[in-house]
Order: structure tokens, then sequence, then C-alpha cells
């Protein structure tokens, strides 16, 4: 790694597989409120505690893929969005939060929630919204896909980036922005 100059007040570190990192594809990035930093890659989920790094790969037998977004809702609790599925964290351990259609609908790309406690996750078909993600698993996601989103995925793809505000909640895609 090339020797940076640093600002001041900021000291630059560089870290990767060899340092314990579980891939060098970083995909996304997240400080908890318990000011773990959790690192989204190509193969998995890395939390960084200051010191060390705790990998995630696996859930149980299951594969967690790309990690594409981590959020947290109004509660602090973690969740990640990826090529597999939603993942929910318990302090201990990552759940898979399962949808009934799910399959149709991977790779989940961005999960958000609003102040409000609203749950919106990005997937190719467009964005679908859940006032929380406090029922069990296995609601559909269809029918909470945005109304009429199917005609704009046919010309637009996959929900890339999602953000709220007082304006309403904001979709990029892969050709446009979108204010709902």
């Amino acid at each position: 790694v090339a020797q940076l100059p640093t600002l001041p007040g900021y000291t630059l570190q560089n870290f990767g597989a060899a340092d314990g990192l579980l891939s060098s594809e970083i995909l996304s990035l997240h400080q908890d409120i318990k000011d773990f930093i959790w690192i989204g890659t190509r193969s998995g989920i890395s939390r960084y505690d200051g010191r060390k790094f705790q990998n995630f790969e696996y859930i149980g037998n299951e594969r967690i893929g790309a990690v594409h977004s981590i959020a947290e809702d109004k509660a602090g609790s973690l969740w990640i969005s990826t090529e597999t599925g939603l993942y929910h964290w318990n302090e201990k351990a990552f759940t898979h939060y399962a949808f009934s259609d799910e399959a149709s609908f991977l790779p989940f790309t961005v999960i958000h929630f609003t102040n409000k406690g609203e749950a919106w996750i990005g997937t190719p078909k467009g964005p679908c919204f859940f006032s929380s993600l406090t029922k069990p698993a296995g609601q559909s996601l269809q029918k909470n896909l945005v109304p009429g989103w199917e005609t704009i995925a046919k010309h637009d793809g996959s929900i890339t980036a999602i953000h709220s505000s007082a304006k309403g909640v904001v979709f990029g895609a892969f050709v446009s922005v979108y204010l709902y």
C-alpha cells in the first residue's frame, strides 16, 4: 500500500484478508450503536471491534454470500440484505428472515429503515414496503411491492439505493432516481 499523507488528527490504517477480514471486496459498511464496524463483503460479513475481526460466512449450512447493505432499525437491531436473503442479528448470531416468495426477488440489494420504523427492501423487481419487520418471517414480497413498479423495473432494473427524508423516499436504480 502506498504511503498516503494524513490529515491533522487522523491516522490511516489498512486492513485486508491477512488481518482477518473475510474478504477484501468491500460492498457495504455500517457502524452500529455499540460502535462495532460491520463490513459487508462479497463472501459474507465481518464485525470489527477495534482490535480483531469476527467473520460470518455461513448461517448453519446456508451461505450468506455478498452483503449489499447493512442497516439498523429503530430498536437498534442490525439487518443485512444479501444475494441469498435478508438476515437479522440477535446479538449472538444471524438468523434468516425468510419471505414466502423470496427466491423470485433475489438478490436483495438494499435495506433501509425510515425514522418511523418502516422497512424498505430493494430488489430486482423494485422496492418492497413493510410497516415493520416485527411480524414473523414468511410474509410475501409480491404483496408489498410498490404498486405499478413492475413497469418501471422492466426499463430501469434493480433498486440500488434507498434514502428517506421529510419529502418522501428516494430510490436509486440503474438508470434513474425516483421520489415516492
